[in-house]
């Protein structure tokens, strides 16, 4: 038996999968979740790379007993990266987005140009976690010396040299990392010039679904497997997920729910325009000839952060109690969680949402389930929102569903409410999409599929959507008013 491995590594924790296609359809052979526990080092916060890289082999080795490990790819949050010496060994780490070591990163970027002028030339609303910008500060501050001898490695490319010794970067990934030409075609090697980043740093750029170097001996003695190779999947693991979206195309709104929710579309290019810059969209690749053009809506670490409150109590609370308890409360209460106040994680979570709707007039949420009830609403609204601002930016208005995936995709109770709030038929399932899109696209560089339309279809097969219809909700339509009014 074949077996092919994805790794799906953010902030703070990854996923292991093990599949198979020996029978001529996906077979998920197991399932495991990997920590990310950050290490504090002289005030900043990073990744425990060892860990990590232990843990994968780890798993590995023991899909190995099983069948013939043939493949392994990275999918990863865009907002990790370090530095590898062109000797071969690694030059920095990755620092957590949990610490805070950018704050001051627009002050770098105006000193060059303005927000607007560089988002004409990215494609991407700046935003303090981008790659660029945080890169243009580091640079700047002395952080970093632009004279070292190293290349640039984001979480997946660092986790393919660990594994085979090589450095390249996936092209969905580095578009994420904003420092591609707006057509995503090419490292912008202008702009980094004149922001102080060195473009001599810029590893090549790889096309999805393409199979990459065989593992280092020693990896491969290690994990006992001496037939695998790194693969290139889609490594952006928003776009990732997007790959497994079940029959996601141009007419439909692809929603995927997560630590950040992203709200988007599918068109053949990107869209750099006044109301795209007003409303805080992104261009991202996907897939060759493919762009999302998508926002970051606030997610489920507002839901993270009220769970850390309320474990203090009941240690054994988690997301599913959570929707449970909501569903059997009611406060007609909405935040907009674009404010900034639900910016940051903490665990005075339940009390900033009680303090915003004593501020905003409404009533105050008493306990967890109304809570949870005010903050599934809020989430609802929000979507609903960018929903408009995506017909806006397109100028269409005949979507015909929204296409939800990933861990919130289970909440039926959330589903139904973005259904009310948009008016839209929401189609949810694929609680597992990002690792689900990892090995699509190992098995379409293997050979096992043709192209997308069958990597779709795959993934329907796995994950069976549930469909929600829109209903009339009073509640519902004025939390999208509310947020509606806050946001323009």
């Amino acid at each position: 038996m074949q077996i092919s491995v994805a790794l799906d590594i953010g902030n703070s924790g990854g996923k292991v999968f093990a599949a198979t296609m020996d029978r001529g359809h996906l077979e998920i052979l197991d399932e495991r979740i990997i920590p990310n526990e950050t290490v504090l080092v002289n005030g900043r916060m990073y990744w425990d790379l060892f860990r990590l890289f232990r843990d994968l082999k780890t798993a590995m080795r023991e899909y190995a007993e099983m069948g013939t490990v043939v493949s392994v790819a990275v999918d990863a949050t865009a907002g990790a990266y370090a530095f590898v010496n062109r000797t071969g060994s690694l030059a920095s780490y990755i620092v957590s987005m949990m610490s805070d070591t950018d704050g001051d990163w627009r002050t770098w970027i105006e000193k060059k140009m303005t927000l607007r002028s560089l988002y004409d030339r990215t494609g991407v609303f700046p935003i303090r976690f981008n790659v660029l910008n945080r890169l243009t500060k580091e640079f700047g501050s002395g952080d970093l010396d632009p004279h070292m001898e190293a290349q640039f490695a984001p979480a997946s490319a660092l986790f393919e040299f660990m594994l085979t010794g090589g450095l390249s970067v996936e092209h969905s990934m580095a578009g994420a990392s904003v420092m591609m030409d707006a057509g995503f075609r090419d490292w912008n090697r202008p702009l980094l010039e004149e922001l102080g980043i060195p473009d001599r740093m810029m590893p090549e750029i790889i096309p999805p679904g393409t199979i990459g170097k065989p593992l280092l001996r020693d990896v491969a003695l290690e994990t006992n497997c001496p037939e695998c190779r790194f693969i290139h999947t889609v490594e952006f693991d928003s776009a990732t997920a997007m790959i497994s979206a079940p029959g996601f195309d141009d007419d439909q709104i692809y929603l995927s729910m997560g630590t950040t929710i992203n709200p988007g579309v599918q068109l053949p290019e990107p869209v750099i325009s006044e109301e795209a810059w007003k409303y805080r969209y992104k261009n991202a690749p996907v897939w060759p000839g493919s762009v999302m053009l998508m926002s970051d809506v606030p997610g489920f670490y507002i839901a993270e952060a009220c769970l850390d409150a309320w474990r203090k109590g009941d240690p054994a609370i988690g997301h599913g109690e959570l929707v449970e308890r909501a569903e059997k409360a009611f406060c007609p209460s909405a935040v907009n969680v674009f404010d900034p106040v639900f910016a940051d994680r903490n665990s005075g979570m339940p009390e900033t949402i009680a303090q915003y709707c004593r501020k905003t007039g409404q009533q105050v949420p008493s306990g967890i389930g109304e809570t949870a009830c005010v903050l599934y609403r809020s989430y609802a609204a929000a979507i609903a929102w960018s929903v408009e601002k995506l017909k806006c930016i397109t100028k269409r208005d005949d979507y015909r569903s929204v296409i939800a995936i990933s861990g919130g995709s289970r909440n039926a109770l959330l589903c139904q409410m973005i259904a009310d709030a948009t008016g839209m038929t929401v189609r949810a399932g694929d609680p597992k999409a990002t690792c689900l899109g990892n090995l699509l696209v190992q098995f379409y560089a293997l050979g096992k599929l043709k192209d997308r339309r069958g990597m779709q279809e795959e993934a329907e097969r796995i994950c069976p959507m549930r469909t929600y219809l829109p209903k009339e909700d009073e509640t519902t339509k004025r939390a999208v008013g509310l947020i509606r009014q806050q946001m323009e």
